[in-house]
């Protein structure tokens, strides 16, 4: 499953391949997903890409946004031959394609207002982003504070630190040397940090 790392280039890439050029067609490749709102950005500008969490966000000049949700299975890649079994694929002004793949089918692409977007996410009830930006010991404790299970299963909470899966949360545990099933009350100020 993609996590926060694996999202983020994803996005990094979607705004580099994407940002400042005009969609010229869509493909919508599957009919679980809403064709007639993603095709309705054909002709407009793609601003930015970013992500939040585990979601991609492709801001359009007309105030709307794509939001992407990549699931189990999903990844956004180039595709200029059309080969990709792609469940979506964008078309842009200067020839470049882009597909999202996703095998299993369980990703999800939603045409939302840019000003909604804080909102969406809010329903979903994402936490704060645990990067870019360097988080102390006492922040950790603080969002995992009331939480008495397993500190891996706790990392991956998403209400309390956006974008983290199973593989970040063993990474993080591992590095930190702490054991997955260690009770978060139980965690040491050494862990913490």
């Amino acid at each position: 499953m993609p996590e926060l790392p694996e999202v983020e280039i994803m996005a990094r890439n979607l705004h580099r391949w994407m940002a400042g050029q005009s969609i010229a067609d869509v493909e919508v490749l599957d009919d679980k997903l809403d064709a007639e709102a993603i095709r309705s950005v054909v002709g407009q500008k793609v601003i930015r890409v970013y992500r939040r969490a585990k979601y991609a966000v492709i801001d359009i000049d007309d105030g709307q946004s794509l939001v992407l949700h990549y699931r189990m299975t999903g990844k956004t890649v180039i595709d200029p031959h059309g080969i990709r079994k792609a469940r979506i694929r964008w078309v842009l002004a200067c020839g470049t394609a882009v597909a999202f793949e996703d095998p299993r089918r369980f990703g999800t692409c939603e045409r939302i207002a840019s000003s909604d977007c804080a909102a969406f996410f809010a329903e979903r009830k994402l936490g704060p982003e645990p990067w870019p930006v360097q988080r102390s010991a006492v922040w950790w404790r603080s969002q995992l504070a009331g939480l008495r299970g397993p500190i891996k299963t706790a990392l991956m909470r998403q209400d309390r630190v956006a974008g983290l899966g199973n593989i970040a949360a063993s990474e993080i545990l591992y590095r930190a040397r702490i054991l997955p099933t260690v009770p978060v009350p139980m965690v040491s100020e050494r862990g913490w940090r």
